[in-house]
């Protein structure tokens, strides 16, 4: 379960990043797009984001259902009351998954109401991508964030060529268990000059969080207060292992608990 305290330090390192020019911090006259389903935890940011920060919020199943109202109207001669009846009898607002799966018409929308701010899985923005390109000077989008899968070293190259030339792609790592983000990499040409791998790196720890690649130790044992002790041993760069992360973005456990929660007091060994 998620915490006000994970998603507040998300919101907040995004917003204070400016100076280093890793991201663009929402002010008003910026657009998000909310368009990630309520059980993604991606919706969270899009949702309060916006409000927290006074910019506008872009619904865009609201928004595909208008035009599509409107370009009916225009049509058949539908009046603007007739419309409005027939988006309320077809459920505007509700998630439609196949705007995702209609690249034109979705970055229409984007160019139409000025989009800033978008996010979505890189597998989404490889089929948006022609798109993208096409319309690379009408887009008003700063900011594309891709999350959620292992990003592409060729399609992040063709991200770039497709963005427009001030918008900036970051690569974000994460899980709903820390606040859907733990680390952040800004993609630039210089990076992508230097990569040799398929996959672009997940990138530097948010603010506040620690992460690290590493094993527990098989010699763990019992504390004095009755907690599991462990010993998480880093692993040196080129490695597998497990990823652990600490700090406030971790979620506070899962409902309902099935087993007593068992509590981790975990040492680093550097």
């Amino acid at each position: 379960m998620g915490t006000e305290q994970g998603f507040l330090n998300r919101y907040t390192w995004m917003q204070q990043q400016q100076q280093q020019q890793q991201t663009v911090p929402l002010q008003p006259g910026h657009v998000v797009a909310f368009k990630t389903s309520v059980g993604f935890v991606d919706h969270v940011w899009e949702l309060l984001a916006p409000l927290l920060s006074e910019a506008d919020m872009l619904l865009l199943p609201d928004a595909a259902a208008a035009a599509a109202a409107r370009d009916a109207g225009e049509d058949d001669g539908t009046t603007a009351g007739q419309q409005q009846q027939q988006q309320q009898q077809q459920g505007v607002g509700r998630p439609q998954a196949s705007l995702l799966l209609q690249p034109e018409a979705l970055v229409q929308l984007l160019v139409q109401y000025k989009v800033t701010h978008l996010a979505a899985v890189p597998s989404v923005l490889q089929l948006w991508l022609p798109a993208l390109a096409a319309a690379r000077q009408q887009l008003s989008l700063l900011q594309l964030v891709s999350s959620g899968e292992m990003l592409p070293t060729a399609l992040a190259g063709n991200l770039l060529q497709a963005l427009p030339e001030r918008c900036l792609l970051l690569n974000l790592y994460g899980s709903t268990e820390v606040s859907a983000d733990a680390t952040c990499q800004l993609v630039s040409s210089s990076l992508l000059a230097s990569m040799q791998g398929p996959w672009l790196p997940a990138g530097q720890p948010i603010a506040n969080l620690m992460m690290a690649v590493g094993r527990s130790s098989s010699s763990s044992s019992s504390s004095k207060n009755g907690r599991m002790r462990e010993l998480l041993v880093p692993l040196p760069v080129g490695y597998e292992g497990e990823v652990w992360v600490a700090g406030p973005g971790l979620a506070a456990g899962y409902l309902p608990q099935q087993t007593p929660i068992v509590v981790h007091s975990v040492q680093v060994r550097h």
